[in-house]
């Protein structure tokens, strides 16, 4: 058969995968979804020839449409209606340090007159990082790191909160394995286990006693304390110790591995992969429970503590205001620290769980009710826990100062020393460590999502089909680098870890957030952002906080560590001392994270020449989900559309 002339349209039997509408001159193609727009072409290229025929050019405009431009594009997900997100953001803010570090933080900074420098520092610094995180994931659906199209150079600010996520990660599963090991062994019909000194841990009735020993007494025989240079300890700590960490001698005699903890850290780590196996859709409704079930043991918990012996006489303690604290800046220091440990910003999971969020949802508003759930849990967690330091303090007839402490000694020794006390004191336990592990949950849910996202956005087309798999692997390998925590030395880098590295690397985050938004990609350009979300631009509070107030804050803060960190004071757990060079190691650590920063910078610059101006302006990739999405349908060129076979007579 004799060829046809490649510009000539042949005429075809009716094929109906390949009708053609007809309407002002444009042809579709059903057949493939390709809207081929023939009123764009010049007139004469449908000029009669001799032979009456309809050319075409060899190339032709396609633009692929909406329903094809959506299937292109890789589904993230979305939260499943507005309480998902906001209670996911409420279960991610507040955790342990809300209900464990804030009440001690409170007592030891003037009691009720630290909550003046606490509530400033949440209005200057805690709900405007919150807003802007918010807002910056609701508007750039993008993950930790992909988010930072808006300011290239500063990538590294991406990276280098992934990598500060990923090490705390690793603790902070720890304490929830301490709790589910607490937990499991509070199953017992007898006495709770700390309820009495360890076969391991010399008593009072020893012989062979040495100076610096420790020296487990029970309750009962306060009074027949008759050894001098030796510390005594009460059965709470004589378990901990002993028992469950079977503690080295000191920082680098990390012993072998606790395997029962082990256990327990495998335990912790299948659950969090099962509450986030399929990112929001499990996560979305995981949190219904975990993000309220602790309140409800809380309040249960209060009711308890109020009704013991001396109960009173504790939350006086955290409650009586000491005003003259307030003019050391140390105290001013402690509440702006506080105020990021507990409302998460900078670890990225705030600006994840905006990025699953509907356009216009209304994040200034979730960012001040998150703000106030945070403020009024940690302060209500002082209650129960002063409630029982004061039981404690009538029991064992001693002062508050002596018992009153922080972080994990109050959840593993203090609180455990009390519940022991009380009837039914296996319930009691119970419910208190599993609320440890709910409250260590919701936040570990968006720490982990935040670095599934940050792989997952770099490459969507390629790795988001396999997200259940990154997941589990990513899980698997957090659970092999955290056995270096549950060896016998493992709690002194968990000390190091909570103390130093993580809130120097944080406040850099935070400062870096602010500068970019304020002055590089600018507050009036985010301003006009947060309009199109939300319908109104943000009030002028939050623009002086972004612009000025928190980045001035922040450095103060910053000043405030380094002069801390050169201090004379001792660090010890236990009775071991810490080496005197611990507190810049801790920050070292964070400068190493840190140094992440201007290397990545380095590398952006010089693969873009040195162009420094054009690294500090937002990306095409900046921008919401719909938008890059239109911009797919951009015409593109294609060599002669018409080699499908079809007739095009009727549409001339």
């Amino acid at each position: 058969m004799e060829d046809k002339p490649k510009d000539e349209v042949t005429e075809q039997k009716h094929d109906p995968n390949n009708q053609l509408d007809c309407n002002n001159g444009i042809a579709i193609l059903h057949s493939n979804s390709e809207i081929l727009d023939l009123s764009t072409v010049d007139d004469n290229v449908f000029a009669n020839d001799a032979q009456n025929s309809k050319k075409v050019p060899d190339s032709i405009e396609v633009k692929k449409s909406d329903s094809e431009v959506k299937e292109s594009q890789p589904e993230r997900g979305q939260w499943g209606n507005r309480l998902e997100f906001f209670l996911a953001v409420v279960g991610f803010s507040i955790g342990v340090g809300n209900v464990f570090r804030f009440p001690y933080v409170c007592y030891k900074n003037g009691g009720g007159a630290f909550l003046i420098p606490y509530f400033i520092a949440l209005a200057c610094c805690g709900m405007p990082l919150m807003f802007l995180e918010l807002a910056w994931g609701q508007f750039s659906n993008e993950g930790p790191i992909t988010a930072w199209s808006v300011c290239p150079l500063f990538s590294g600010i991406g990276v280098c909160a992934c990598t500060m996520t990923a090490i705390v990660i690793l603790y902070y599963n720890v304490i929830m394995c301490y709790s589910v090991y607490y937990m499991f062994a509070s199953l017992t019909f007898g006495e709770v286990p700390w309820s009495h000194c360890q076969e391991t841990t010399p008593t009072i009735w020893t012989s062979d006693i040495h100076v610096g020993d420790q020296i487990c007494v029970e309750p009962r025989n306060e009074g027949a304390k008759i050894w001098t240079n030796v510390s005594y300890v009460t059965p709470a700590t004589s378990y901990l110790v002993d028992d469950v960490l079977g503690l080295s001698s000191g920082l680098w005699h990390f012993g072998h591995i606790q395997w029962r903890l082990a256990l327990a850290l495998a335990f912790i780590w299948v659950v969090t992969f099962l509450c986030v196996v399929k990112g929001i859709k499990t996560t979305g409704k995981v949190v219904y429970f975990t993000a309220t079930f602790p309140y409800f043991i809380l309040f249960i918990l209060l009711v308890r503590g109020v009704t013991l012996d001396g109960a009173m006489l504790g939350i006086k303690k955290y409650l009586t205001p000491d005003f003259s604290r307030l003019g050391d800046l140390s105290v001013w220091a402690d509440a702006f620290q506080q105020v990021f440990y507990s409302m998460g910003p900078g670890w990225g999971g705030l600006l994840t769980f905006a990025s699953f969020n509907d356009f216009h949802h209304n994040i200034q508003k979730d960012a001040v009710l998150v703000t106030m759930v945070s403020a009024f849990t940690s302060f209500f967690g002082g209650f129960v826990v002063f409630s029982i330091l004061g039981f404690l303090s009538f029991t064992y007839n001693k002062p508050i100062e002596q018992i009153a402490s922080t972080g994990i000694t109050v959840a593993f020794e203090t609180y455990p020393a009390a519940l022991a006390k009380m009837p039914f004191a296996q319930f009691w336990s119970f419910i208190f460590f599993f609320m440890i592990i709910i409250l260590g949950l919701d936040s570990e849910f968006g720490m982990l999502e935040a670095l599934i996202c940050a792989v997952v956005d770099s490459y969507p087309a390629k790795l988001l089909k396999y997200k259940l798999h990154i997941t589990a692997a990513v899980s698997f390998m957090f659970f092999l680098s955290g056995l270096i925590f549950v060896t016998q030395g493992g709690m002194f880098l968990v000390t190091i870890i909570d103390s130093y590295f993580a809130i120097f690397g944080l406040l850099v985050v935070c400062f870096t957030e602010s500068i970019v938004f304020a002055y590089m990609y600018g507050y009036h350009k985010f301003s006009r952002d947060i309009q199109e979300m939300l319908g109104r631009p943000p009030s002028r509070y939050f623009q002086c906080m972004w612009c000025a107030i928190t980045p001035c804050l922040i450095v103060f803060i910053l000043f405030s560590l380094f002069m801390r960190s050169g201090g004379s004071a001792k660090i010890s757990y236990q009775g071991r001392v810490f080496p005197d060079y611990t507190p810049m190691l801790g920050l070292a650590m964070g400068f190493c994270v840190v140094l992440i920063v201007p290397a990545v910078g380095v590398i952006k610059l010089a693969l873009n020449n040195w162009n420094w101006r054009l690294l500090i302006q937002p990306t095409t990739e900046w921008g919401p989900k719909f938008r890059r999405m239109s911009s797919v349908q951009t015409p593109t060129t294609t060599s002669n559309p018409y080699k499908t076979q079809m007739t095009v007579d009727s549409c001339i």
